[in-house]
């Protein structure tokens, strides 16, 4: 597998934690309902990010 690509996840991963926790940050003047439906989508995106590198990891070492 080549470095770039897992210098992208690296940085896709970083990012969608920088805006995880920005959410957080600002909960108190977001309401909870939408508070719960950003942390659900995060919640997928990070998940399929994750299903993502480990499913290159696997072709690449077949």
């Amino acid at each position: 597998m080549k470095n770039t690509t897992i210098f992208f996840y690296n940085i896709l991963g970083g990012i969608l934690i920088a805006i995880i926790l920005l959410t957080v940050s600002f909960r108190n003047k977001i309401s909870s309902q939408m508070f719960d439906r950003a942390m659900i989508m995060y919640g997928i995106v990070f998940g399929v990010i994750i299903i993502t590198f480990l499913i290159k990891i696997i072709k690449s070492k077949m």
